[in-house]
């Protein structure tokens, strides 16, 4: 019986095909068969068959030859008919043989196949039968084209997508004709692992192994059923899930027996049977019993293996089937193994401590604190532990291992902190056990116990021989309290604040208090804030029993000078004396000026600095004073300007070293500090210096200013009608010493006839300031200009009167003339005022008669162009 097994969901391509004939009898009805062409119907004839029904279709002559269509449903892959026959019965009404139609025409995968029969059908029922294959008379295309290849065949077989039967053989004419019983033979297969079904549901095909702890499982039951009319391929047997990679192959036992498939892949996942060219179906049969599953994996992973079966013909993989292998290995726990662990260590998975393979899926015995799977040196008591895994299948056997667990010991402590005050030395020792080997403390010695007799953190690390755990312990030993040595210090008042348990001396302790407290409430001395005297550092005892201590630090402060007074002026008196309040520790003055008394005196402006030196932390203090001169605005000036100069600082025309703070009376007109000679006129400007002390007057200066006087304006550009004249005259004033006009004149005034730019040019004493004036005149007609067109000229080469043109006083600015006949016709157009008229058209004299004349012209008035038309006529005598 078998036994129980793991069902794996797959997708089943399919397991085995049964392939027989397709047979059409048509006596119930046309079974899905249509015509083409020019053929109508088919119609179902339930009598008249050969025997029973038939179906039937006549010729309606409208061209082309008819084709009985087989119905959809009989094509596709029917590679299972190569080889064998296609037979048919027919008949016709009426012949005319025709062997350049096919009779039979396969279709598929964009090829067409074409097969014509030996002799055409009679008028009553004639059979036929056409093998299927490429060396039985079929061609490619056409009755004449080539013989295909068998791959060619094949292909067509496996996608067939037409098969048509000729129905018509009288060409000219209509006929009919009818066919019964076709029939498409094909080739039986059948693939089943296990035909009765023993192992897997019905239907199914598949097999399935007897669930085992160890490999060797076939591939088929006893019961294995293949069956192939058509010669087979190959068999490929692959597995298809792998748990244990290269560990897992498939297997068949050597040497290979003569007839039996060739054998591709042994020991590997994947096999081949071959066909060695005399292999039948039944040494197949005989060879798949023989493939094994073997897994060389120390520790297999449980669970079912998918090997996969595929039968391959010529017509591909004809059937596809599983195989499942339960296989379940025995449990394995690994092998025995100990470990040590320091109680701080973290929590361990105690399988890192078995050796050799084992299964991960185990459990612990006894259990772990915490529910885990690991072994925590702090929750977890030391001792032994059994690894047991189970097997996944009840018919495999469990497996433990053991693994052996020591924790070193902690070591004692050192007790509480102490302090020294109250002994010379302390001894330090610790509770330990056999198992802690090795000591060594803080200050280098390696015994159980030390005795100390200076402050400080002593530690000890001792060492177990279990796993080399290293336990520490620390204890402080405090001094007695110390506040250190008396000390003084020296500050200037500008110095930072300052702690003064720097200025003592010694190792005192750092967190002793100060008295009398400090101004800001800190611990530091501030000389800005702070009052100069003797302070006390207390260093108060944390140890009953064991009393305080106390420090004295003086601190002295530089006083500072007194200052020299405010800034002052030298307005009210020649000189001034500085004389510096000082006191017995300012012992050294350095005034700005090099002196180096108490008091200086001084007798001109500037800022005079001292300083001075204190005994105490030689403390340097300094003060200034600014004095400034009497108000100076410098010595009288004067100046002369072109009306065209630039704006200018009038304090350039002064003399002497002037302050230059001052201001102008009257101020410029544009508000500025600046005089500007376009915009100013000239006077007496005033330079005034304020003082800026009580008492002390103001001072000032002149500067006389002159302007030169521009020339009259000659006005703008002007225009004059022709023969007219224009006096041009300048203002002639005394400060003008030189001028002379453009023309080259020297008068005051000159008389304008011709058009042109006239200018003159005039130099001023003041400055030599030099102006420039000038003005355009231009000429115009101002009468329209005259012109006269003759009535009358005589062309006839007498030298007289002999062309015929328009007169002007004046120069045209454009002109167009044109002469036109009695009837209208233009003879003569000109645009040229100088191109006369001979009389003549086209190079041919006029007759003699009256020619009308037309004037289009512009000439200048009043200087712009001025347009005209005149019409008159002419008259030709000869």
């Amino acid at each position: 019986m078998k036994k129980l097994y793991i069902q794996v969901l797959i997708l089943l391509l399919f397991a085995a095909i049964q392939l027989s004939a397709q047979t059409f009898t048509f006596d119930t009805d046309t079974e899905g068969w249509t015509v083409n062409a020019d053929g109508s119907g088919p119609v179902w004839e339930p009598t008249g068959g050969n025997p029973g029904g038939y179906i039937s279709a006549f010729d309606i002559s409208s061209g082309g030859t008819w084709h009985w269509v087989a119905p959809s449903f009989m094509l596709g892959n029917v590679c299972g008919a190569y080889g064998l026959k296609l037979s048919f019965d027919l008949f016709t009404s009426a012949q005319q043989t025709n062997n350049t139609k096919p009779d039979v025409i396969l279709s598929g995968n964009g090829m067409i196949l074409v097969f014509n029969t030996a002799f055409d059908p009679n008028t009553f029922w004639t059979n036929y039968e056409v093998t299927i294959k490429e060396d039985a008379g079929w061609r490619i295309g056409a009755v004449n084209g080539p013989i295909p290849t068998k791959q060619q065949f094949v292909d067509v077989l496996l996608n067939l997508d037409g098969l048509q039967i000729r129905g018509e053989y009288l060409q000219q004419n209509i006929d009919n004709g009818g066919l019964d019983n076709v029939v498409l033979s094909s080739t039986s297969f059948e693939l089943d692992l296990d035909k009765d079904d023993s192992t897997t549901p019905p239907g199914s095909k598949d097999f399935v192994n007897d669930t085992s702890c160890t490999d060797g499982a076939t591939m088929c039951d006893v019961d294995l059923g293949l069956l192939s009319e058509s010669p087979i391929d190959s068999i490929v047997i692959q597995l298809i899930t792998i748990f244990d990679g290269s560990n897992e192959s498939l297997s068949f036992p050597l040497p290979v027996p003569v007839l039996s498939p060739s054998v591709t892949g042994q020991g590997t996942q994947k096999i081949i049977l071959g066909n060695t060219g005399q292999t039948t179906a039944s040494f197949y049969r005989e060879a798949l019993k023989k493939i094994t599953y073997t897994n060389t994996a120390f520790v297999a992973t449980p669970g079912v293996r998918l090997v996969q079966v595929t039968v391959y013909t010529i017509c591909g993989p004809l059937a596809i089937a599983y195989v499942r292998i339960p296989y379940f290995p025995p449990a394995y726990a690994g092998e025995d193994g100990t470990v040590d662990f320091c109680p701080n260590d973290p929590a361990t998975d105690l399988v890192n401590y078995l050796s050799g393979p084992f299964a991960p899926n185990g459990s612990w015995s006894p259990e772990f604190v915490d529910g885990s799977t690991r072994f925590d040196p702090v929750a977890d008591t030391p001792g032994s532990f059994q690894y047991v895994v189970k097997s996944v299948w009840d018919g495999c056997p469990n497996d433990t291992s053991n693994v052996v667990v020591r924790v070193a010991s902690p070591i004692g402590d050192l007790g509480p902190d102490t302090t020294l005050c109250y002994s010379p030395s302390i001894q330090l020792s610790l509770a330990t056990l056999p198992e802690h080997t090795q000591w060594l403390w803080s200050s280098g010695e390696t015994t159980a116990s030390i005795s100390v007799a200076t402050a400080g953190v002593y530690t000890v690390t001792v060492t177990s021989n279990i796993n080399n755990c290293a336990f520490i312990d620390q204890i402080t030993i405090a001094p007695a309290p110390y506040a250190g040595e008396d000390g003084t210090v020296d500050f200037c008042p500008s110095d930072p604040a300052t702690n003064l348990a720097n200025y003592l001396t010694g190792t005192f302790v750092p967190d002793g208090s100060w008295s009398p407290g400090f101004v800001d409430g800190s611990n530091r001395f501030d000389p800005g804030a702070d009052t100069p005297g003797s302070y006390q550092y207390i260093v108060k005892s944390n140890w009953d029993g064991c009393p305080g201590d106390t420090a004295l630090v003086v601190v002295r402060v530089a006083s500072p000078i007194g200052d020299l007074g405010p800034d002052t002026t030298l307005c009210n008196s020649p000189s001034l004396q500085f004389t510096l309040i000082t006191l017995p520790e300012h012992n050294n003055w350095v005034w700005s000026t090099g002196e180096t008394t108490k008091s200086i005196t001084i007798n001109s402006a500037g800022i005079y600095a001292v300083t001075v030196t204190s005994v105490i932390n030689n403390c340097i203090f300094s003060d200034q004073i600014k004095v400034d001169p009497a108000p100076y605005a410098g010595e009288d000036g004067s100046g002369d300007f072109c009306p065209y100069d630039p704006a200018i600082d009038l304090r350039s025309l002064l003399s002497g070293a002037f302050a230059q703070n001052g201001y102008w009376s009257p101020a410029f007109k544009d508000s500025s500090a600046l005089f500007d000679p376009q915009i100013e006129t000239a006077r007496r400007f005033q330079y005034i210096i304020a003082s800026n002390w009580v008492g002390c007057p103001n001072d000032t200066a002149v500067v006389e200013l002159r302007v030169a006087n521009p020339i009259n304006d000659f006005g703008p550009d002007t225009i004059l009608c022709r023969d007219a004249t224009l006096r041009l005259s300048i203002n002639t004033l005394p400060e003008y010493n030189n001028w002379q006009w453009s023309s080259g004149s020297f008068s005051s005034s000159i008389l304008v006839k011709t058009a042109g730019v006239y200018s003159v040019t005039v130099t001023s004493e003041i400055n030599n300031c030099v102006f420039v004036d000038s003005i355009k005149v231009d000429y115009v007609t101002c009468l329209e200009c005259p012109v006269y067109v003759p009535n009358v000229f005589s062309p006839d080469d007498d030298g007289r009167n002999d062309k015929f043109q328009a007169f002007a006083g004046c120069d045209f600015l454009s002109y167009h003339l044109s002469i036109y006949d009695r009837w209208g016709a233009l003879v003569f157009e000109t645009h040229d005022p100088n191109t006369e008229w001979e009389g003549d058209f086209r190079g041919k004299n006029l007759n003699p008669g009256v020619y009308v004349w037309l004037l289009d012209y512009e000439t200048e008035l009043l200087g712009k162009p001025f347009a005209r038309r005149k019409q008159g006529d002419v008259t030709i005598v000869k």
